[in-house]
């Protein structure tokens, strides 16, 4: 494994610790408040922004809030990479 793989794989993992652990915050909270944040007012023109809810969506699904908020299963599914579904998260 290259050096650039590792790195990628260990950002991946640490970014979707980071989702489950704000996923089962309390509304309200600043890290919550900045992840559900929506946008107003108009866009610039162009492609739109790739927001960090986009690359969530991405690696896991739409319902990935859903899966996170049962925190043992979202704990089980980022310890044991070799189930079906998250061998695609680290391939």
């Amino acid at each position: 494994m290259t050096e650039v793989t590792w790195l990628s794989k260990e950002i991946r993992a640490s970014k979707l610790t980071w989702a489950g652990h704000v996923a089962r915050m309390e509304d309200g909270l600043l890290p919550w408040r900045v992840m559900n944040w929506r946008p107003v007012g108009r866009k610039p023109l162009g492609r739109r922004r790739t927001r960090w809810e986009d690359g969530m969506q991405q690696m896991m699904s739409d319902d990935w809030r859903e899966e996170a908020a049962d925190r043992n299963q979202w704990k089980a599914l980022m310890e044991a990479p070799m189930s079906c579904r998250a061998r695609e998260l680290w391939e």
